[in-house]
């Protein structure tokens, strides 16, 4: 089943066109740096609130900072042992 992520690389490009800086943009969500660039580099999601505020932050609509993950099945705990 494919599923929508959050697009760190959108992200980071629109960062970028308003010359802003990591910082800037965890100060304007209420969020840490550390969490911005885990958002960023796609190793966290954001929850629906702070996806909500990044767009707000970044003027962005939902459906921009959003992309198909055509690899669902890799963000799934495997499952059973493998012997």
């Amino acid at each position: 089943m494919k599923s929508a992520v959050f697009n760190g690389d959108e992200a980071r490009r629109r960062l970028y066109l308003r010359g802003m800086q990591g910082q800037q943009l965890a100060e304007a969500v209420g969020v840490s740096t550390a969490s911005i660039s885990s958002y960023l580099t796609g190793k966290r999601r954001p929850s629906p609130p702070v996806f909500l505020r990044i767009c707000k932050a970044l003027e962005a609509k939902p459906d921009d900072l959003y992309v198909e993950d055509t690899d669902a099945s890799s963000t799934t705990e495997p499952t059973g042992n493998a012997a």
